[in-house]
């Protein structure tokens, strides 16, 4: 009899761990040589949720898992949900970890561009909602509310077209950078403005390229202390110009900045 018991209950602890587990069963795929287009016209919908994240975004974390919840409150509604990365296929095993310990369901794809109908992918996590026509009748910035986004949903359900307006964000208001001549050396650094924090440890290292007769390309590590490096043989230079790709992150978005910059040496 008990030997019969234990069979019952491996058999049902089976079950159940198999049933967990197809339950975050998720579809990822390739953006690679294919467009939006192309993508969305493998779904029927009235409206169309499309969120930007990475990896290494720590609100993207958050922001994930109120997909999914939406996800399944939506099903059956023509409303389809869609996340991208501009991560490659070398980030394949860490993405599909990552939906699997978040529990997401819905597809995911990775190698998408930088660039959604025009708009250019400028922080993260960012959504877009299309209409039926394709058309985006919002843009929601940052870690975004669920009771906003399903009324947006809601609203567009009903509706088919809408106007939407972006707003951009001033250049250089995430960071400052300051060059201090030391003898020979000169000291570059980049330090966040409140209330950003420039990347962290989960996200890529800062890229530095620093103009000259013959351009400079440095990896910076995330430092508590921000970003410093040090240049020689700046003797008689005055000014340094150069280019920055970095993070600049609260608790709710993440800011890509890709820009140039001038800084006169002190």
């Amino acid at each position: 009899m008990k030997h019969g018991i234990a069979v019952i209950f491996f058999v049902l602890f089976v079950f159940s761990c198999k049933s967990k587990n197809e339950s975050h069963i998720v579809t990822i795929n390739s953006m690679a040589d294919r467009t939006f287009e192309a993508v969305l016209s493998e779904y029927q919908y009235d409206v169309a949720v499309i969120n930007y994240f990475a990896t290494y975004c720590s609100p993207c974390k958050k922001e994930l898992p109120l997909m999914e919840k939406l996800n399944s409150e939506f099903k059956d509604k023509r409303v389809v949900f869609l996340s991208f990365t501009t991560e490659t296929e070398a980030m394949e095993p860490s993405i599909r970890g990552m939906m699997k310990l978040l529990g997401v369901t819905y597809p995911v794809y990775y190698n998408a561009p930088s660039v959604f109908f025009n708009d250019p992918i400028s922080v993260l996590p960012v959504t877009y909602i299309l209409n039926g026509n394709n058309e985006i009748v919002e843009r929601l910035v940052g870690l975004f509310q669920a009771d906003t986004l399903k009324e947006i949903i809601n609203t567009n359900r009903k509706n088919t077209s809408a106007e939407v307006s972006y707003e951009k964000k001033a250049d250089n208001m995430y960071y400052s950078v300051q060059a201090v001549r030391d003898n020979n050396l000169v000291l570059l650094s980049f330090h966040a403005k409140k209330p950003y924090k420039l990347g962290g440890e989960e996200y890529p290292p800062m890229e530095i390229t620093i103009n000259g007769k013959e351009s400079q390309k440095f990896q910076l590590e995330y430092s508590k202390d921000g970003y410093s490096l040090r240049l020689q043989n700046l003797s008689d230079v005055k000014e340094l110009s150069g280019h920055i790709k970095a993070f600049a992150c609260t608790e709710s978005n993440c800011f890509i900045i890709d820009e140039n910059f001038t800084v006169s040496i002190q």
